[in-house]
């Protein structure tokens, strides 16, 4: 019986040693909010799969919405939409941490209505390509659930949130 739980105590260790928190075939998906922009507290989420030991495709998508008063015109609200394609390059991978850096291009909506628009004020709106880059982290609580930072560009300066690993 030793000898048994010996050898599970090894393959275990093995098991672990050989996991890394990001590789080729992961796919990761990531949940979160944004700080630092201009339209209120964002939310994203975000689908990325390993092509390689050191680089990940992957997709996002943000939405942010935000009422202001604004006197005799009543409450302008604007929301703010993107959607875009990114890469990454995972340069520094342990079995619970992951740092990469990529970038995005995508398509962004941005619009401005008003909720009393007595003057007949047509809403505002701009949409187009945009592009940028990234850098982040991601730790990793167990072999499959972590959380993760990011910096650069996306909906917000800063993104904070989720992210599962299967």
């Amino acid at each position: 019986m030793k000898k048994i739980i010996i050898a599970l105590v090894m393959f275990a260790g093995i098991s672990s040693a050989n996991a890394q928190a990001f590789g080729d075939g992961t796919s990761v998906i990531e949940a979160g909010v944004g700080f630092g922009g201009t339209f209120g507290m964002p939310i994203a989420l975000g689908f990325e799969y390993g092509i390689s030991e050191k680089i990940g495709i992957g997709i996002t998508a943000a939405y942010a919405s935000k009422t202001e008063a604004n006197g005799v015109f009543g409450d302008v609200k604007y929301t703010y939409m993107l959607v875009g394609l990114k890469g990454n390059y995972h340069f520094y991978t342990t079995d619970v941490i992951d740092v990469y850096g990529g970038i995005i291009l995508g398509y962004n909506s941005a619009k401005a209505t008003f909720t009393q628009n007595q003057f007949g004020i047509q809403p505002t709106a701009a949409s187009g390509a945009v592009y940028g880059g990234q850098i982040g982290g991601r730790y990793y609580f167990t072999d499959s659930i972590g959380a993760f930072a990011e910096l650069g560009y996306g909906i917000a300066n800063f993104n904070v949130g989720l992210v599962f690993k299967f």
